[in-house]
């Protein structure tokens, strides 16, 4: 069972942070796709997903159960890249939304 994050979304969702402040407010319709906040939602899932299953397969190799040393550092490290990607987002949202609580300053 391969779990993956699509960092597609996380792409996608980083250059809307990256977009001019001074564009005109888009409001959301049906047809629009998922909002950032659902693709931020959903990334989040995702790299909890991956977190647990490479749990999983740590504690299965160390008790015995799972002789996959391969297969566990892989989903180890797709688990480590995901969630430091997720925390880059993290912070690029919070710089972005200092960065606009400056301009009203």
């Amino acid at each position: 069972m391969a779990l993956t994050i699509d960092p597609q979304h996380l792409v996608e969702a980083s250059r809307q942070l990256q977009s001019p402040a001074n564009s005109e407010v888009e409001r959301p319709s049906e047809n629009q796709g998922p909002s950032f906040a659902e693709r931020l939602s959903d990334a989040v899932a995702e790299v909890n997903d991956l977190q647990e299953h490479a749990h999983q397969l740590s504690t299965e190799y160390a008790e015995g159960r799972n002789n996959d040393l391969h297969g566990t550092v892989i989903a180890m490290e797709q688990a480590d890249i995901s969630l430091r990607m997720v925390a880059t987002i993290r912070n690029r949202v919070i710089e972005a939304y200092r960065e606009v609580m400056r301009m009203g300053a």
